[in-house]
């Protein structure tokens, strides 16, 4: 017999995947979790053709009915991929019987009123900064854009659908074959859908913040941030919306989801661990400063943990900072709660050493004491997951001198090869992670070999990419000179020795330290800042040979690295492009 329902997506392409996975997948888990359902997101077009692929992608979700998963559901919820979900909200399937369809009324959301409102201030706006849209003040002038009768005085929504592939599989079908040849304008799927379904009488209407599209609540609420967005009053209005509403319907600010998410959708309850209970008995090592608030965030994971040794490294104030000596004082109280069994050593500087020497100096002094740690800065909260696989691992490739390090951080859109539990990299990702006294021997933390390896072009023989070998030769030469983190040096002695990482299928970690009182993450709307912790599958399954993912590192780099210079590239050379044609316009 079908099971009950699933949440269901479609998220095509690196990007859409990778935004949908860190931003909208943990509130959808917590809400699946809570209501019973599945959650499922499809990666492959259904409709793979040439044809198919010139449309707007929108089109394909008429298609995901047919997909053989499907078949083991009574309903699926369909869900667009920009949407966060609250985990309170209640069952969205409860009233919908199978054979109806539920969804939205768009023109009556929150209240037709109150939607006509939101709607021609939207327009105006559109209007004032020459943004083109399609004015469909009206159903009838909604549906009259794709040449369809004035039928209907409501509009289906459908980013968000409660539908059953029994009864209405053949429909959106029908729909998709039917209207997407003809979608000249690009105007997508939702006009014809929302035609077919109310011609045939299925629609059963749910309550509005099952759909609740931001750009009517801001325009309503916040009416103001349409001509001055100012970006941290915008992620406030965001975060009261999806307070306030049940799903939370970003269209079209796709792009902006990583700026956009509220706390509440990142800081879930962490996923339970299905590790194997074992004491931990690799030494942890936590290096801290002056932020005793994010300390005692960081520091109750570890007592959670209960390490049976720990490591206490703190660099000292600075006396041209006011209130400094107090915050440092503070956090070192924080971690001298230490209330389990638990050999602790602490190594506190008296004055302030800064971050490359305190870092430098401090892990010298751990792996003087110590042959492996897990170590974690007082920003780098890990989940309940962290330290089983950190301490696994550590204890599997003791004795293997190609891997340097095991990190709890995970950024990739794509899961690992043959379902591992991990995978081998170059990059020695550093927010929570573990490794041997016998790799930190390989650390050079000056960099003496760097510049006989510039002058050799060595960066050639490492990275294909011309912009990615640009951006590290700057990274290594910068840290070289200014002798100011210890990372980039950490990254350049172990690619100087060929060495791997593990990183993790799932992301074990979540950095708080993003803001405006980091020494490196100082962009709070990083798309890397707060990434929620993610369930790790247990038993850990292996990779079938020590090799690196190569697709996951070609990823990284175009995410976090050489990527980014390649987008500063681009965005100049188009900045050049429309300077020219502005000072030679077209006769």
């Amino acid at each position: 017999m079908p099971a009950r329902a699933a949440l269901v997506t479609l998220a095509l392409g690196h990007q859409f995947r990778w935004l949908w996975r860190r931003y909208c997948r943990p509130s959808w888990q917590a809400y699946a979790d809570r209501h019973g359902y599945d959650l499922i997101c499809v990666t492959e077009p259904p409709d793979p053709t040439p044809a198919a692929a010139a449309r707007m992608r929108c089109w394909q979700k008429l298609l995901v009915l047919g997909a053989p998963f499907t078949q083991r559901y009574n309903q699926v919820v369909w869900v667009d991929a920009d949407v966060l979900i609250n985990p309170q909200a209640p069952s969205i399937t409860a009233d919908v019987p199978p054979e109806r369809v539920g969804a939205v009324d768009e023109y009556a959301a929150p209240s037709p009123a109150e939607f006509q409102v939101a709607l021609a201030r939207l327009y105006a706006h559109y209007r004032a900064t020459g943004t083109p849209f399609h004015d469909t003040a009206g159903p009838a002038a909604f549906y009259g854009a794709f040449g369809l009768p004035a039928e209907f005085q409501q509009v289906v929504q459908t980013g968000v659908l409660v539908v059953s592939p029994r009864h209405h599989q053949e429909l959106f079908e029908h729909v998709y074959h039917t209207y997407a040849p003809r979608d000249e304008q690009r105007l997508g799927e939702m006009r014809p859908l929302s035609y077919e379904l109310l011609r045939a009488g299925l629609v059963a209407w749910l309550d509005p913040r099952f759909n609740f599209l931001f750009s009517v609540y801001q325009a309503l609420r916040h009416p103001g941030q349409l001509a001055q967005p100012e970006p941290a009053a915008v992620r406030a209005a965001v975060a009261a919306a999806y307070a306030q509403g049940y799903f939370l319907h970003l269209a079209g600010r796709h792009w902006q989801i990583p700026s956009l998410t509220p706390r509440a959708a990142r800081r879930l309850a962490p996923p339970r661990s299905t590790a194997p209970a074992a004491p931990l008995t690799t030494p942890v090592a936590l290096f801290f400063f002056n932020r005793p608030e994010l300390t005692a965030e960081v520091f109750a994971a570890i007592r959670a943990a209960r390490p049976s040794t720990l490591l206490l490294v703190a660099d000292g104030p600075r006396p041209a900072v006011p209130g400094e000596a107090d915050q440092v004082a503070a956090a070192r109280a924080v971690v001298a709660q230490v209330d389990w069994p638990c050999a602790v050593q602490t190594r506190f500087a008296p004055a302030n050493l800064g971050l490359k020497a305190r870092f430098d100096s401090g892990l010298a002094w751990v792996f003087a004491q110590v042959e492996q740690a897990i170590i974690l800065e007082d920003d780098c909260l890990p989940g309940p997951d962290f330290f089983a696989f950190c301490q696994a691992l550590l204890a599997r490739y003791a004795g293997d001198r190609r891997v340097l390090s095991i990190s709890g951080d995970n950024f990739q859109a794509a899961d690992p090869p043959d379902a591992a539990g991990y995978y081998f990299s170059r990059y020695p990702h550093i927010w929570g992670w573990a490794t041997w006294r016998r790799a930190w021997r390989q650390h050079d933390p000056a960099m003496t070999d760097w510049p006989a390896a510039r002058a050799a072009r060595w960066l050639d023989t490492v990275l294909p990419d011309a912009d990615s070998r640009r951006y590290w030769d700057y990274i290594f030469q910068n840290a070289y000179a200014t002798r100011h983190t210890w990372d980039h040096p950490w990254t350049f002695s172990s690619w100087r020795a060929g060495g791997l990482h593990i990183h993790p299928a799932a992301n074990l970690v979540t950095n708080l330290g993003f803001g405006a009182q980091a020494t490196h993450t100082s962009a709070a709307d990083s798309p890397l800042a707060e990434l929620p912790v993610e369930p790790l599958t247990w038993p850990l399954r292996h990779p079938s040979a020590v090799e690196r993912w190569a697709a996951a590192d070609d990823y990284s780099e175009q995410l976090m690295f050489g990527g980014t210079l390649t987008r500063v590239f681009q965005a100049a050379r188009a900045r050049l492009r429309r300077a020219a044609a502005a000072a030679d316009p077209p006769a």
